[in-house]
């Protein structure tokens, strides 16, 4: 547990948590009295949504070619498990 208002280094991260941060920034400045520097860390994470957008279109499952190919096969494996279903009301 980190004492409040400290981060760790992206460095001392484990993997998961340093893979989550697209970018790091850290500025310092001086205050007022010029006696204790003040140091403002801000980090950015990966964008999750567009993530999984680009996967979505990568798998074809959203874009401007969205197939769906059911083969006779399944036709057939679906049509005698609504049988089943039925048989069992």
């Amino acid at each position: 547990m980190l004492p409040t208002g400290k981060m760790l280094s992206p460095l001392d991260m484990d993997e998961d948590a340093a893979a989550a941060i697209s970018s790091f920034e850290v500025q310092s400045s001086f205050s007022a009295d010029g006696a204790s520097p003040d140091e403002i860390r801000k980090i950015k994470l990966w964008d999750k949504m567009a993530a999984l957008r680009f996967m979505a279109m990568h798998h074809k499952l959203i874009g401007p070619e969205v197939q769906v190919n059911v083969g006779a096969e399944l036709a057939d494996r679906l049509a005698r498990a609504r049988k089943r279903a039925r048989a069992k009301e």
